[in-house]
């Protein structure tokens, strides 16, 4: 006999620092994924780095990525499990093997052969969806150099500040910025919407029966985990705690597991403040910490599909 359980396992929470631009809309949406490309070096030390003018907002509190890339530009559009890329020429290599970041498309594909410099076709793995003409991919050729940022930036912003630099970031890095981070380690959450209930009793002979209405409603996702400070998530978790207080912000999007037969599960997303933030650290277990995303205005839900 089929059964139609999903399992808790495949649950994901994501979250990301809300920026003060998107806090002053009327109706507020998730932080956006941003590409970030710095204009000159920002050498180690220092706080700010040079940008080009950002096209969307990031908040402080975000750990940034920076690489130096090779762009890789379809020239053409590129169908469902396509095994090459017509693109503009290369401006490096690109090793067998090598990983191309297509982040607006929200995936990722890998070489099957060594793309040269200047090369116009780059083999790879089926692609996962089409791609059409212009679309850009990156290659990263250096290790990634980690930032900070300590203050919003807006849209049309130059710069970005950020904690002092521990590497020199070199110019045409690129950082491909999640607004909404997987967090990672999770094992337990609870989702709640709570309603408050006014009641009244009204004139009238013999056993008096109470009315009422629900005047009030709030809603709060809480979430334990195993602590992975590897997880870029879990830095703009805890600054979102930590500054809940100075009016920081943040999105949580809770998914569930998708039912068999279908592709998304029920969704429960918008504003939060992250409170009761805590951290165990045993001495003989792995550590663990929780907090609740505590809803701000009506959440956005979503059915399975």
């Amino acid at each position: 006999m089929s059964q139609n359980f999903v399992i808790g396992v495949q649950t994901e929470i994501l979250f990301g620092i809300m920026p003060g631009e998107l806090l002053l809309l009327d109706n507020p949406t998730a932080p956006p994924d941003v590409v970030m490309t710095t204009s000159a070096a920002a050498n180690a030390g220092t706080a700010t780095i040079a940008l080009t003018a950002l096209t969307k907002p990031v908040a402080a509190g975000s750990l940034l990525k920076f690489a130096v890339p090779v762009l890789v530009t379809l020239s053409a559009n590129a169908a469902e499990n396509a095994t090459s890329l017509a693109v503009s020429a290369l401006s490096g290599d690109i090793p067998d093997n090598s990983t191309i970041y297509f982040f607006n498309a929200g995936f990722q594909v890998n070489t099957t052969a060594e793309a040269a410099n200047a090369a116009t076709t780059v083999p790879i793995d089926p692609l996962p969806a089409a791609l059409e003409s212009g679309a850009v991919g990156y290659y990263f050729t250096t290790a990634f150099k980690l930032a900070y940022s300590t203050k919003d930036a807006k849209t049309g912003d130059t710069s970005l500040f950020v904690e002092p630099l521990a590497e020199t970031i070199a110019t045409g890095s690129v950082c491909l910025h999640s607004g909404l981070q997987l967090l990672q380690g999770g094992t337990t959450s609870d989702e709640q919407i709570q309603s408050k209930d006014t009641e009244s009793q009204i004139y009238g002979k013999g056993l008096i029966y109470s009315t009422g209405k629900v005047t009030g409603a709030s809603w709060q996702v809480s979430y334990s985990f195993n602590v992975l400070p590897s997880d870029p998530g879990y830095f703009s978790l805890k600054y979102a705690a930590a500054n809940a207080i100075a009016g920081v912000r943040g999105w949580v999007r809770k998914l569930d597991p998708a039912p068999d037969g279908y592709t998304v599960g029920e969704r429960i997303e918008g504003v939060c403040d992250v409170t009761d933030f805590s951290k165990t650290n045993p001495s003989d277990n792995i550590i663990t910490g929780k907090c609740t995303f505590k809803g701000r205005g009506t959440p956005t839900i979503g059915h399975y599909a």
